[in-house]
């Protein structure tokens, strides 16, 4: 019996992706403390780094979301990402994407609701994400 190699999928993913995607930047910011009289998070580290993605329109079959973004769906805020769980240069990800990063698309930033991997045996080979334009 062959074993299967997925660091070698999550390589062709990579090509698949970047024939017909794109490189965005997704990008995490980390601690911080609200400041109560403007509202704004100061002091957070940001980290960015580079990803290869295809953006797809959000379909409510193919992207799940709660009650509270039925208006951002109705106005097209939503969109539906699969990303290759390797930078466009074939490196590995300085990190996985997750609920709360923050992906420029478009000449705005959206943030991520949600992140699925497709990962078989602990290997990434890619990222499944909802993303809302301006978050919630």
């Amino acid at each position: 019996m062959t074993a299967f190699n997925y660091a070698e999928d999550a390589q062709e993913a990579l090509a698949d992706i970047l024939e017909s995607g794109q490189a965005l930047t997704l990008t995490r910011n980390v601690g911080g403390t609200l400041n109560p009289s403007t509202g704004a998070i100061e002091g957070a580290t940001t980290t960015a780094q580079q990803i290869a993605a295809v953006v797809l329109p959000a379909k409510g079959g193919v992207t799940s979301f709660d009650d509270s973004m039925k208006e951002a769906f109705i106005r097209g805020r939503l969109r539906y990402v699969i990303a290759a769980a390797l930078k466009p240069d074939g490196s590995a990800l300085d990190f996985n994407p997750r609920p709360g990063d923050l992906l420029s698309l478009e000449g705005a930033e959206w943030e991520v609701y949600g992140s699925s991997p497709l990962s078989p045996a602990g290997t990434p080979v890619i990222y499944q994400m909802g993303i809302m334009e301006g978050g919630q």
